[in-house]
This record gives structure tokens, C-alpha cells and sequence, in this order.
């Protein structure tokens, strides 16, 4: 069973994979309609309900939305503290929307750039995926200021040395190239002990400065994160996230897709002004049609003529 105390977390953690998975299902819908008009991410390539988001001729990301789920959330959260119950599962499941709508774009806001559907884009799915184990860890009772389970009679500086072992297993996975892993170790102290044991990633801070060129261990990290390692993960991403399009593709649609911005931005003012012409042409139309609009237009022009005045 789960603890009470963690109600809230558990409804944080419903709304994050539900949110994650109907974002998800959405932007692919969009990407297969984009596809089949033949024109990639243009904005509204078919009419309906289910499309991108643009106002005054930018698209507007939903991580924009789930940055300010989150501030709501949590301004209310820190405003008026709660009681366990139904007032904070409600903004805890708020806060989890706005958080999966952020996360869902992290490889956006972490390159400054629009890499939702690049090789980049990934990230993104790695970051939802860290999301999800972290917050399922702390609904089962997972805590990361106490790594021995509660209901212990040890003392409390035992336990604070086990807390700084544990961190620092963290610390040597992270330099070890393994980040997701380590932010999953602060939580689960397993997670972060075999990623701190086992060999590092080619290029990572670790094997630079420990192993030797051309060493064991320098091939035994190559063996270990080979072309093979990434095509494993990336097919899991993938199924989740959606297969990114090949780079130069990605690139021309890009540009398409800035062009079309451009022009757009060049044709509102005008659109604005024929929309402006258009109702007030409207509200004449319909003051015309008022009944004794032209008995009393008539009327205040004759009684606006005067007589001419004597010589």
C-alpha cells in the first residue's frame, strides 16, 4: 500500500503520464497530417481542431503552457500550504501537467532552438523518462535524505554518513557521463552505486582524465557504448517519442517554416486593416437596417437645411 502521505505525489505522478502520453499522441498526429499535405511543421497544413497553436504568426510551444501551469501550481502551492486532501491532489496533478508539457520540450529550452523533431529532440524523451522513474521512486517511499529505510535503530550520524557515501557514488556516476543515471541514484542509492562501479562513457569527464589512451578500460568503454548501445536505446526513445526526421530535412523545413513566419508577419497589418474596414461596414450595414433609421436620417437632414438668409 502507499503511504498517505504520498497520495499527492502518486496524482502528480498519474497527471505527468497521462499529460506525457496525450502530448505525445498529439504532436505525432500533427507531424503524420504535416507529412501527408507535404509540407513539414507548416503551421495549420489542414483545418481541425487537433493543430499547432499560433498567435500573431508564432507558433506557440506547450511548454509556454506548462510553464505556467507549474508557476500557478506552485504559487498557490507555496501561498496557502495545503492540507493532505483534495485541495492539494488537485495542484499537485496541476503541477504534473505543467511539468510533463515542460519536460516534453527540454531539448528545446536546453539548446535555445527548435529541435523537437532532431536527433536533439531525444533529450527530451530522456528527460521524461527520469522524470517518470524519479517521482514513481518517491511514491513508493523513496527518500533521498534518508537512505535506510525507516524504523531503523542506528544512529543519526551512520545514516548522514551513508547519505554522503551515497552522494558521492552520485557524483562519480554523473562524471562518468551517466546523468539520467545519477539523478535516478540520489533517489534510488542501488541505481547510483552500479553507475558508479561500472566502466564510463567514452569522452565523459572520467574516462579523459582516469583512463589511458588506447588502455583496457578506455576499450572496455568503447566495447560497452558502442554503435550498437545507442541504436538500443534510441529505438526505446523513439517508440515514445516519435523517430526524428533525417537532419537535412529537418533543416529545409526549418527554413520553410521561418519564410512562411516572415510573410505572415509582413501580412497582418494588412489583414488587420480589412478586418477593421469589414466591421465598420458591418455596423453601418446594421444601423441601416434598424427600423426609422431612414425616417430619422431623413428627418435630422431636413432639419438641418435653413432657410436662406434675406438680402
Amino acid at each position: 500500500m502507499i503511504d498517505p502521505s504520498r497520495h499527492a505525489v502518486l496524482w502528480l505522478l498519474i497527471a505527468f503520464v497521462f499529460t506525457t502520453a496525450a502530448t505525445r499522441t498529439t504532436t505525432r498526429y500533427i507531424r503524420h497530417k504535416a507529412d501527408r499535405a507535404e509540407a513539414y511543421l507548416k503551421e495549420n497544413a489542414e483545418p481541425g481542431l487537433i493543430r499547432n497553436i499560433v498567435v500573431a504568426g508564432i507558433h506557440v510551444h506547450h511548454q509556454v503552457w506548462g510553464i505556467l501551469m507549474v508557476l500557478f501550481s506552485g504559487l498557490l502551492l507555496i501561498t496557502y500550504l495545503p492540507e493532505r486532501g483534495l485541495a492539494l491532489n488537485v495542484l499537485a496533478a496541476l503541477f504534473g501537467m505543467g511539468a510533463a508539457l515542460t519536460l516534453d520540450e527540454f531539448a528545446m529550452w536546453l539548446h535555445l532552438d527548435d529541435v523537437y523533431w532532431q536527433e536533439e529532440g531525444r533529450q527530451s524523451v530522456t528527460a521524461l523518462i527520469v522524470a517518470v522513474t524519479i517521482t514513481a521512486a518517491l511514491v513508493i517511499g523513496a527518500n533521498p535524505l534518508d537512505v535506510v529505510p525507516t524504523g531503523n535503530d542506528l544512529p543519526g550520524a551512520l545514516l548522514s554518513a551513508l547519505g554522503i557515501v551515497n552522494l558521492g557514488f552520485v557524483v562519480v556516476t554523473i562524471l562518468k557521463g551517466k546523468l539520467p543515471t545519477g539523478l535516478v541514484g540520489v533517489f534510488v542509492p542501488l541505481v547510483g552505486i552500479i553507475g558508479a562501479v561500472r566502466v564510463a562513457k567514452p569522452g565523459s569527464w572520467w574516462a579523459q582524465r582516469r583512463y589511458k589512451k588506447d588502455g583496457w578500460l578506455a576499450r572496455r568503454a568503447e566495447r560497452r557504448f558502442d554503435a550498437t548501445y545507442d541504436a538500443r536505446w534510441n529505438a526505446i526513445r523513439d517508440i515514445i517519442g516519435g523517430r526524428p526526421y533525417p537532419r537535412e530535412q529537418m533543416r529545409e523545413a526549418v527554413r520553410e517554416q521561418m519564410k512562411a513566419a516572415r510573410v505572415r508577419r509582413q501580412e497582418l497589418p494588412l489583414e488587420r486593416a480589412q478586418a477593421r474596414v469589414a466591421r465598420q461596414a458591418r455596423r453601418r450595414e446594421r444601423l441601416g437596417d434598424m427600423p426609422g433609421a431612414a425616417q430619422r436620417t431623413g428627418s435630422t437632414r431636413a432639419g438641418d437645411e435653413r432657410p436662406p438668409e434675406e438680402p
